[in-house]
């Protein structure tokens, strides 16, 4: 009995450590710059497992000078028509974590809006991950 605990104890801790060292995280980066509206070509191959974006951006004037107001831009992961996962953040200058949830396994691209008056530009970068 003591030895049969054991390795079945030893399968327990060896199928746990596989496990973690095939369990691969997905993360991939991009950058924008938005007067207006911006739709990405970079193509991000996810899986059916949650999903966020963790971005920084500020907000400039057509100078590229840092603007002291502050715009509120959109950030969607677009899959499709009816597949598409919008989050709202301000472009400060902080990094925020902004979730989509758990999304259906394909190829997504991330389309970017400026939705506030102020500034000129969005700019900023981050990385979707899995």
């Amino acid at each position: 009995m003591k030895m049969r605990t054991k390795i079945l104890g030893t399968a327990v801790i060896s199928s746990l450590l596989l496990g973690a060292v095939s369990a691969s995280a997905y993360s991939k980066s991009y950058t924008f710059e938005v007067h207006a509206s911006l739709y990405g070509t970079t193509v991000f191959s996810l899986q059916n497992l949650s999903t966020n974006t963790q971005v920084s951006a500020d907000t400039y004037q057509a100078s590229y000078a840092l603007n002291s107001t502050k715009s509120q831009y959109q950030i969607t992961l677009y899959k499709s028509y009816l597949q598409q996962y919008p989050q709202y953040s301000t472009a400060n200058g902080t990094t925020s974590t902004l979730g989509f949830g758990v999304v259906p396994a394909g190829d997504y691209t991330l389309n970017i809006t400026k939705s506030g008056a102020e500034g000129f530009y969005v700019i900023g970068s981050g990385s979707v991950n899995q």
